[in-house]
Formats: C-alpha cells, sequence, structure tokens
C-alpha cells in the first residue's frame, strides 16, 4: 500500500510541474471513455452526440485549461485541488473534468480520485466551487455549489502588459510556491510603478483571463 501511495503521489507531482503554468503548451494521452454520463447534483445531465464529438476533439487538441494546485490522501482515496478560470461557462467546466480524469493512467487511479475545483487566484482552503467522484464506465458524480461565470477581460493596454512582465520577471527570480506569485512580488511591482497592490493584482489576473480567453475564444 505505501509503495502504490507513492506511485501516485510522484504521478501527481508530475502533473503539478506540467501544469502549473496554464499557457504550457502539451499533448497529453487523454483517454475517454466509451460512455460518458453525467450525474449534476443528483440529475442526470444528458450529452448530445455533437457534444461528444467537440469533447473528442478537445482531448485531440490537448485543451487543458486547469492548474493542480494540490494534492492529499486519505486512505487509498486522492484528494486533488485544481483552479480553473473563471471565463469557463459551467459547461465547459464539465469538459475539464472529464478531460482531468481521462489524463490519469487507469480506471483504478480515476476511481480513487476526488476532484476539488476553485476559480483562478482564490484560496483553497474554503469549500470548493465544485467536487467530482468518477466511477467506472464513465459516470462522473459533480457536485456544483457555486460557478460564477465572468466576461473575459478586454485586452490589457501596453503599459499593463508591462506590469504583468514585471511581475513573471521577479517571480522567476524568487522562489515561489507552485502556482502562486507572492504578496512580496505584487508590492515590489506597486511600489516601482505607484499603483496600489489591489490594482496590480488586478492588472495580473486580467492578463491572465485575457490570454485565456483568446484561446479559449477565439474569435
Amino acid at each position: 500500500m505505501i509503495f502504490k501511495n507513492r506511485t501516485i503521489y510522484s504521478q501527481i507531482l508530475i502533473f503539478l510541474i506540467i501544469f502549473m503554468n496554464p499557457f504550457l503548451k502539451s499533448q497529453p494521452n487523454i483517454h475517454l471513455p466509451d460512455e460518458i454520463n453525467l450525474i449534476v447534483n443528483g440529475s442526470i445531465l444528458p450529452q448530445t452526440p455533437v457534444w461528444i464529438d467537440s469533447l473528442v476533439d478537445d482531448a485531440l487538441a490537448g485543451k487543458i485549461y486547469y492548474k493542480i494546485i494540490g494534492a492529499s490522501g486519505k486512505g487509498s482515496t486522492v484528494i486533488t485541488q485544481v483552479q480553473l478560470p473563471q471565463i469557463l461557462s459551467l459547461d465547459k467546466v464539465f469538459r475539464q473534468i472529464i478531460l482531468y480524469y481521462g489524463i490519469l493512467p487507469d480506471e483504478e487511479s480515476r476511481e480513487k480520485e476526488r476532484l476539488h475545483i476553485f476559480p483562478y487566484f482564490e484560496a483553497i482552503t474554503g469549500e470548493p466551487a465544485l467536487k467530482c467522484q468518477y466511477t467506472s464506465k464513465g459516470i462522473y458524480h459533480i457536485d456544483v455549489e457555486n460557478w460564477d461565470q465572468v466576461p473575459v477581460p478586454p485586452q490589457p493596454i501596453v503599459e499593463y502588459r508591462d506590469i504583468y512582465n514585471q511581475i513573471l520577471q521577479i517571480s522567476f527570480q524568487e522562489i515561489q510556491s507552485i502556482g502562486d506569485v507572492s504578496e512580496h512580488v505584487f508590492e515590489k511591482v506597486a511600489i516601482k510603478n505607484k499603483l496600489s497592490v489591489k490594482q496590480i493584482k488586478e492588472i495580473y489576473q486580467n492578463t491572465i483571463l485575457w490570454q485565456l480567453g483568446s484561446q479559449i475564444y477565439p474569435e
């Protein structure tokens, strides 16, 4: 059992390295079940053949938008915390859930996995926005607590893009926890640009959501 748990956590650490950057390009091997059954808040959510076909297209294109930000074990169960961008509709969130489980290597791993989903930039200390448990043969039990979709922010002006790049440069020079920019980095950039920390955070977050929006909703 100890060896199996170590194997599971090794897989999680690999995922953390791969997906800590939401703009990292990759073509993961995604396995989709023959049948997909979504049970959302206790009710079956039927999917059309067109929906399934477009999900297959997403899998082939490797359209992964989640960030894995934490994982813990409880017995043989693995609880993984991920963040998804708030610009996604609830339907697209469901797709990301299926793609997440599709990357896991086998049915045994999928059945052990409990997925907790949070919006981007929010702490994982509270209750997740969504929870999911997979059971065999493509059945996904999803509990939706709340998911407030936000519009894609407008393209940032040149000055804001420069501020965003400053944040990245300082972050690369300092040791950061996975997926996070420290308060210290925001404070340094705020002082340099004579803006509040709140304004700097908004510029950072809106730039990320705009970049993702240009990928997810191309014109």
